[in-house]
């Protein structure tokens, strides 16, 4: 899209690019700041999850983002939706099932409902197996816009 670069869509293809002995990452976008020990993360327990994100503070559910919410894709109301600039992916689960080329095929097929690129493809393509990360570890500037720490998710 105009919007985003080719390089948006990068993350989607890690699983296939790095060793298959490595059995776990942690993807990081560009623009955040760390402010504590990964290792905290790293060390989180996936359960059945093919990858862990933060719930999106401006669009909680899918349902909240009328560009996904289509019958069609089968999303119950109460999905909520994952800000990806944070991911601990289980890459086992997500090479197995094959998740990179479904996003792929998501976004070629339903171009036209996509706005935040690939995070929506991920959305919809690991519905009911994102598992959800505490909010500290993907803050976004949208914390700033509650004007008491009481009102904030944070």
């Amino acid at each position: 899209s105009d919007t985003y670069p080719i390089s948006a869509y990068y993350r989607i293809l890690l699983p296939d690019l790095i060793p298959k002995q490595l059995k776990k990452l942690i993807y990081l976008d560009a623009d955040l700041v760390v402010t504590g020990d990964l290792e905290q993360l790293w060390k989180l327990d996936m359960g059945d999850y093919y990858a862990l994100a933060v719930q999106d503070i401006c669009h909680q559910y899918v349902s909240q983002t009328s560009h996904l919410n289509r019958p069609e894709f089968g999303i119950p109301a109460d999905q909520k939706y994952f800000n990806t600039g944070v991911l601990l992916i289980d890459l086992e689960k997500w090479r197995n099932h094959q998740i990179t080329q479904k996003t792929l095929d998501f976004l070629e097929t339903h171009s036209d409902c996509i706005r935040f690129a690939d995070q929506d493809a991920l959305n919809i393509t690991l519905a009911g197996k994102l598992g959800e990360l505490d909010p500290r570890w993907n803050q976004i500037h949208e914390i700033y816009n509650y004007r008491f720490w009481q009102e904030s998710p944070y």
